[in-house]
């Protein structure tokens, strides 16, 4: 009987085995606990639940399997709270369970998406001491995935003690599809297709993906895979029992003898369907053709065929029972509910995997599979934050929409409010000020989306600290990214450093995403060592980390590590990419490393990485502050597309050359090329006015600013200031200044300073000085400015007391330092530098230069030395600057035609200036040194700044 029983299970046949329950009461047979069991597993399966509880309820006896077959029955049934109650029922009575009872458990927490009962189930089994099957580990890896935790079941799935089978890569490849997460589809799809190459569900569910994308390529690359090697799908195949017989449909059916019925049954059901106001869910058929072919092909779905056999065969009050050996589609299970309501009729369908009870419009589902799919679906296809309000504005208006697709609902609005190019972030604040209890993937996105708002703020912080206190939600390896994201855009090392600590609390210190973040946050705030040090802690570096770490060295100059890393990084068989390359790039240009820039560029030309915008920019940056301006535009001469960015570089370039008409000329083309010009291109056109005096054409470009809407920045304030003052006009500049819309910064008034020194105005001066000390107290370049003017006068006791109070204040002055590149390698000098292992060859070169500048009449401007000591003290101060060290290496390591190269980090000296023309004419060198400006090119005896800058006082140490 047992073995009938469950024949009838299978199939679904509740008339079937409604009589062989009762030819066993006939008969009296004895109906032991297996027999009891078989019975409550048929009436479970064939959709009769209440009648499965009432065997169970009179078993005298339970053991473990009558327990667990039961609870699974509630779990297939969506009866969820029944489910787990029957579960605590069970530990009261003293029935241990087993792996049947919470795989049941499990599937129930899955089926409503409870993660928190689904843990704690998990937890209690290991506290059972039962150890997790691969189907338990399929159950979790489900639950995370419907409840939108991709990432915490990718991380579980990679834990397991043995490698996943295929539904669990199947399922996570759904999952992957949901949460859009396409950097691990690929590794999904590889493991799945390893395990099943000749399983067509696979290459079904690919190819409903690419649909969904409108990628019809890859459907048809998919499908000439299956023919290629010979695999089939499995037709959609529904039974349906009436009189006892079991009748069988397949998807697009002809064979059965009623099929004329059933398609005129199907057209009434269509018009009533459409009436309702039902929208086809049309993106699940596989076939780039028009939506009425599609609408067509939905109908022909195998339960569909069932259904309408049902409603031609049987009458309300009796139930029609369908069972379909795949999943139930999308749009069958919206047309069923309407169904059930137009006609009046309770249908029940089991699927694959559960049962869906219709009554009045309704699942008992409560459509947390299908509902789930359709609304992710509509809202990722959003074009504009007009049609979400419009989604949004319908499920508020759905009285009959259940708690857990509401909610998943919200967070997917959210989601697209905070992350889409299209969302509004102010909407997404609103919704989600309106949760009560928001779950973690809320959180990450409102988290994310604040840290990709133009304006970067702390908001992503204050969000994150809001979350702990909450404690609704514990953070995951997604949220500590996010968060180390928005500390590296605003540099906020002290919460980096926090929440590096909760890594270790949560355990989430190896994931990579926690790890990378770290890593970049601590880069780009400047703290290497640590940065350093959670680079040699990942075990598995990949492209991302290598990338960061040597952005770090580049983004403070050390250029040496960085070129040290790469070279490391291409031993261990990574393969740069663009953005690694920029980084690369980047290090040479802030060192000044011409040698090693051109063999970075040669570099990506033979390894074929493609020079997209931000590449070409970056080389054209790297040449133009190395010196080889030509290079510089003949890169950009070269790009196919330049985009602002582009144009602004150059133009920038162009500045900082001292190559004014270039630079205008640029501007006018740019425009010329429509391509509008942001903050950066002005501020290079407004500094090449400021290198040459040129008043009148910076007055025009500030006017041309403020006509196309650009807002001046504090940089474009300070770029005026320093070309009136340049230019003898400082009355006009402090009138200027204090029209500002803002209060000026430490920089303008330090410009002020400098034009009020040059004009004599010591009426203002005083006030400068106010306003610059208040804003930076510890700032040794205010200091040394100071003493430079007090010294200029001879006044040697106020010398004296700026010296005082930088020592009271422990004030310490940034030392002059210069880079040279010879053979690939920088060198570095700072002043009075004793450390470099050829300082004795060094000083006796510049012994002889010495001579020969004394020779060539020169006189040392010694009142830019600090020191009320003898001239000759004050000469010897002016010889250990640390670009004459640098350019004295120079002309040691290096013959004529080679041109020497020298990077410093403050202004240029005056005196070194003056010296390096005679140096350029006597030595016949050519020598490029770029300051903390702009560059000094000296040939012959002159320089391409044409001395425009000497009137003014430069801090040089």
């Amino acid at each position: 009987m047992v073995s009938v029983i469950s024949a009838c299970a299978k199939a679904g046949a509740l008339d079937l085995g409604r009589w062989v329950h009762s030819f066993v009461d006939r008969n009296g047979i004895r109906a032991d606990l297996v027999l009891s069991t078989s019975l409550i597993d048929m009436y479970a399966k064939c959709g009769l639940i209440e009648k499965a509880k009432k065997v169970f309820d009179e078993m005298e006896i339970r053991d473990t399997m009558a327990w667990s077959t039961m609870i699974v029955g509630f779990a297939t049934h969506g009866l969820v709270d029944d489910a787990l109650k029957l579960f605590s029922r069970m530990l009261d009575s003293k029935v241990k369970p087993n792996n049947v009872t919470f795989l049941g458990a499990l599937s129930a927490c899955a089926h409503s998406g409870l993660v928190r009962d689904g843990r704690r189930f998990w937890s209690a089994m290991h506290d059972l001491g039962i150890e997790p099957l691969m189907e338990h580990y399929g159950c979790m890896a489900d639950l995370l995935c419907r409840a939108g935790l991709f990432e915490e079941a990718y991380s579980f799935v990679k834990r397991m003690p043995f490698p996943p089978n295929a539904v669990i890569w199947r399922t996570l490849l759904v999952g992957c599809k949901k949460k859009g997460c396409q950097d691990k589809e690929e590794i999904i799809v590889g493991h799945l297709l390893q395990l099943e190459p000749l399983n067509a569900e696979n290459y079904v569910l690919l190819s409903n993906i690419y649909a969904l994308r409108s990628h019809w390529d890859k459907v048809s690359d998919m499908r000439k895979k299956m023919k290629d090697n010979g695999i089939k799908v499995t037709p959609g195949c529904s039974y349906i029992e009436i009189d006892g017989f079991v009748h069988k449909f397949i998807v697009s059916d002809e064979s059965h003898p009623e099929i004329k019925q059933i398609r005129a049954e199907l057209k009434g059901i269509s018009k009533r369907v459409r009436l309702s106001g039902h929208l086809p869910w049309t993106s699940s058929v596989l076939h780039d053709v028009d939506e009425e072919e599609k609408e067509n092909a939905l109908c022909e779905h195998s339960e569909r065929l069932a259904i309408a056999f049902g409603l031609i065969k049987t009458k309300a009050p009796a139930v029609i029972r369908v069972v379909k050996n795949l999943r139930f589609c999308t749009d069958c299970h919206e047309v069923t509910k309407i169904i059930s309501k137009d006609y009046g009729r309770e249908i029940i369908v089991r699927d694959r995997v559960r049962f869906h009870r219709f009554v009045g419009g309704t699942c008992s589902c409560n459509d947390f599979c299908c509902r789930q799919d359709h609304i992710a679906s509509l809202i990722q296809k959003c074009p504009n934050m007009k049609a979400l309000r419009q989604i949004h504005g319908r499920l508020l208006r759905n009285p009959n929409l259940p708690p857990q697709p509401c909610t998943f609902a919200l967070c997917k609005i959210i989601s697209f409010c905070a992350l889409s190019p299209n969302g509004d972030i102010h909407y997404a604040h609103r919704l989600f000020d309106d949760i009560p209890q928001p779950n973690v993937f809320s959180w990450n996105s409102m988290i994310r989306g604040c840290t990709q708002i133009k304006n970067q703020s702390r908001e992503p912080i204050a969000l994150y600290k809001k979350m702990l206190c909450s404690g609704f939600a514990k953070p995951n390896s997604f949220t500590l990214a996010f968060v180390l994201k928005a500390c590296s855009n605003i540099s906020a090392l002290c919460e980096g450093r926090q929440v590096h600590s909760h890594a270790y609390k949560y355990g989430l210190d190896l994931s990579p995403f926690v790890q990378t973040g770290l890593l970049n946050s601590y880069a780009k705030c400047e703290e290497l060592a640590s940065a350093r040090f959670v680079f040699d802690d990942i075990s598995d570096k990949n492209l991302i980390a290598w990338s960061a770490m040597i952005s770090g060295y580049a983004r403070i100059g050390m250029v040496n590590e960085a070129l040290g890393l790469f070279r490391e990084m291409q031993e261990v068989g990574i393969s740069p990419d663009e953005v690694t390359m920029v980084s690369v790039i980047s290090a040479c240009s802030k060192a000044g490393a011409l040698d090693l820039g051109r063999w970075v560029h040669s570099f990506v030309d033979r390894k074929g990485i493609r020079a997209d915008l931000v590449l070409s920019t970056s080389l054209i940056d790297m040449y133009a502050k190395c010196g080889l301006i030509e290079k510089a535009k003949k890169v950009f001469d070269e790009m196919e597309i330049r985009d602002t960015m582009a144009w602004s570089t150059m133009i920038v370039g162009f500045a900082t050359h001292g190559l004014v008409d270039d630079a205008l000329k640029l501007f006018s083309r740019m425009l010329d090329s429509k391509v509008k010009p942001n903050n950066v291109t002005f501020l290079g056109a407004l500094s090449a006015c400021a290198h040459s005096g040129l008043v009148r054409d910076g007055r025009r470009f500030w006017s041309a600013m403020h006509d196309l809407g650009i807002e001046p920045l504090m940089e474009h304030y300070g770029c005026m200031a320093d070309l009136l003052c340049r230019a003898g006009l400082f009355e006009e500049a402090y009138s200027f200044v204090k029209r500002m819309p803002f209060p000026p910064n430490a920089v303008i008034w330090r410009t002020l300073l400098v034009g009020c020194k040059k004009k004599g105005c010591q009426d203002k001066e005083e006030i400068v000085v106010g306003h610059l000390l208040q804003l930076e107290p510890l700032n040794a370049e205010n200091y040394v400015l100071l003493s430079n003017i007090y010294a200029l006068r001879s006044h040697w006791d106020k010398v004296s007391d700026m010296r005082k109070k930088m020592k009271d204040n422990g004030i310490k002055v940034t030392p002059g330092c210069s880079y040279i590149e010879i053979d690939g390698f920088v060198h570095k000098f700072i002043v009075s530098d004793e450390s470099h292992p050829e300082i004795k060859q060094i000083r006796a070169e510049l012994k002889g230069i010495s001579k020969r500048v004394r020779l060539s009449g020169h006189l040392p401007w010694t009142s830019s030395v600090l020191h009320d000591v003898d001239e000759e003290e004050k000469e010897n101060a002016l010889c250990e600057h640390s670009e004459r060290l640098a350019i004295a290496f120079g002309l040691i390591k290096t013959k004529a035609p080679a041109v020497i190269r020298v990077v410093k980090n403050l202004r240029f000296c005056t005196d070194c200036h003056e010296v390096t023309k005679i140096i350029s004419k006597d030595y016949g060198r050519e020598i490029i040194v770029r300051d903390r400006v702009r560059f000094h090119r000296f040939v012959g005896g002159t320089c391409s700044c044409n001395d425009f800058w000497l009137g003014l006082i430069h801090v040089s140490i």
